[in-house]
């Protein structure tokens, strides 16, 4: 979210960005995350929005999830449906702009930028936008897939060094590169030692499990 909401501003000018997440697809709950040159002027209403989670359909961020699409809002400081009106009108901020992060048909996040001047809504932005939230909502996706597979790697290491036994894989040429298991420690061996040594000298004396990596290893069994 921080490179998309810091090239967000940087490239329409608008001085503040903010990213929302959407927990357990009841709430939405506001981040850290804002864009890298906020002044310091805007403070106030950063704390304002850090403290306030939103429901579906409520407030700015809230309405563009509802909604699915992105939403433009003026006159903050007077709008009954901005919830931070208070804060932005002592922040000079007038123009609201909230975008949904989409992944498939659900939206995961919401990201708002704000501006000081009332800018009218541009028809082309708001067109261009949904496209830029699918790309992210991709992103977003594919970190969450890579997240679990690291999360299933670490439970899988977990189980199989619970186990009595010696798991132990090699590449093409025999060396090894994985040594797991609760009999590792059983048997004395030290995986960060032997992690890389050839299992034919390793195995030397024992020709007939090295004869069958061998035919393993071309395939022949």
């Amino acid at each position: 979210f921080q490179y998309c909401i810091d090239r967000v501003c940087t490239h329409l000018g608008w001085p503040v960005g903010h990213a929302y997440l959407i927990e357990g697809n009841e709430v939405l709950v506001p981040t850290a995350i804002w864009n890298r040159k906020i002044p310091e002027r805007f403070s106030s209403f950063r704390a304002a929005s850090e403290a306030l989670p939103l429901r579906q359909g409520a407030g700015l961020p809230g309405t563009a999830w509802s909604g699915g699409r992105p939403l433009w809002m003026n006159n903050l400081a007077a709008n009954p449906a901005f919830r931070r009106r208070k804060e932005a009108q002592d922040a000079g901020l007038s123009t609201g702009l909230a975008v949904p992060v989409m992944v498939e048909k659900n939206v995961v996040g919401v990201l708002e930028f704000f501006h000081e001047k009332d800018i009218p809504p541009n028809p082309r932005l708001l067109a261009v936008l949904p496209h830029i939230a699918v790309q992210l909502g991709r992103v977003v996706e594919r970190r969450g897939l890579e997240e679990s597979l690291r999360k299933n790697a670490a439970q899988l290491r977990m189980f199989i060094n619970n186990l009595p036994v010696i798991l132990w894989v090699t590449d093409r040429e025999g060396k090894l590169i994985l040594l797991e298991g609760k009999g590792v420690a059983a048997a004395g061996l030290d995986p960060d030692l032997l992690t890389g040594d050839s299992v034919f000298t390793m195995l030397d004396r024992r020709t007939d499990i090295t004869g069958s990596i061998q035919r393993s290893l071309t395939g022949e069994e």
